[in-house]
């Protein structure tokens, strides 16, 4: 056990109003780091989570679907990191929304890339999509939706290479960059070969496979891979879903680079308060800055 002044979790007890618990210790098991985390990403999941539209694996449930920190601890049979390494840590089972994050070592990124700091750093998380599923939009016809930051690799890659390009204005973030053929969410004709998702409005999520093509492909964001079994999304038209992959630090390097001066004027932290009192998605939060 190693003690330390209290760090605190963003958590949500079941669902509802997102709240703070604070505790006085931690636990490295075998295989495991401590990461203290700086900045931590609110992505689609934590909002729907919060809005009861996602069923928490536990009563309580800690938020943040990416976090940047520095290692501070580490375990047996962990050798490849050291104390002081920035690293990237995803969500699993437990959000990173806490300023002391327990990973195992296989669930976290060291961060070497030079000249950009803890805020870029997790920008650049957000954005790292497999290069080989980003590439699965060329020459297709692609629909785009959803108010998450990882839809930007698709919209950017679609713009350029894709057969043609459809969003859902009111529900896509962004609409000055994501930028194709508007569609309405009614609309019933087949449109697309692959849809990029990271919506959990019910509405999208029931009547987006009504405009699949025979064959298509629907992209989600991984943690809103459970709504698809509540939703009509295996049809008849031989549907494959396709859960988004994260960790192409390259990827999201070279789209970060892209958008940077856009995303710097956007993507401003949030310190904790701020946040409960208004959860904001998506939304960046110093864990450090109370």
């Amino acid at each position: 056990m190693v003690f330390q002044p209290l760090y605190q979790r963003i958590v949500v007890s079941y669902c509802g109003k997102p709240a703070t618990k604070k505790y006085s210790g931690f636990i490295i098991g075998r295989n495991e780091v401590a990461v203290n985390i700086s900045y931590v990403y609110m992505s689609v999941a934590d909002e729907a989570l919060i809005n009861c539209m996602l069923i928490a694996q536990t009563s309580e449930s800690v938020l943040g679907f990416a976090g940047v920190g520095k290692v501070i601890g580490i375990g047996l049979n962990v050798s490849d990191v050291r104390e002081g390494d920035k690293v990237i840590v995803y969500a699993d089972n437990s959000g990173v929304a806490q300023s002391i994050h327990i990973a195992d070592r296989r669930g976290l990124i060291p961060f070497n890339a030079k000249g950009f700091n803890d805020l870029e750093a997790l920008v650049i998380a957000v954005f790292s999509v497999s290069k080989d599923i980003v590439e699965s939009v060329k020459g297709a016809n692609v629909l785009i939706v959803g108010k998450d930051l990882s839809i930007i690799p698709f919209a950017l890659e679609s713009q350029l290479n894709s057969s043609k390009m459809y969003t859902m204005p009111g529900y896509t973030l962004w609409p000055d960059i994501v930028k194709g053929e508007h569609v309405s969410v009614y609309d019933t004709s087949p449109l697309y070969d692959v849809a990029v998702v990271a919506t959990y409005d019910p509405l999208v999520l029931s009547l987006v496979s009504r405009m699949a093509r025979e064959g298509a492909t629907i992209i989600l964001h991984p943690l809103l891979m459970p709504l698809a079994k509540f939703m009509e999304f295996k049809s008849s038209s031989n549907i494959s879903l396709k859960s988004m992959k994260f960790g192409d630090i390259g990827n999201g390097i070279q789209v970060y680079e892209k958008l940077k001066e856009v995303v710097n004027s956007r993507i401003k932290p949030l310190d904790i308060l701020t946040y409960l009192e208004k959860p904001t998605h998506p939304a960046a939060v110093a864990l450090q800055s109370s």
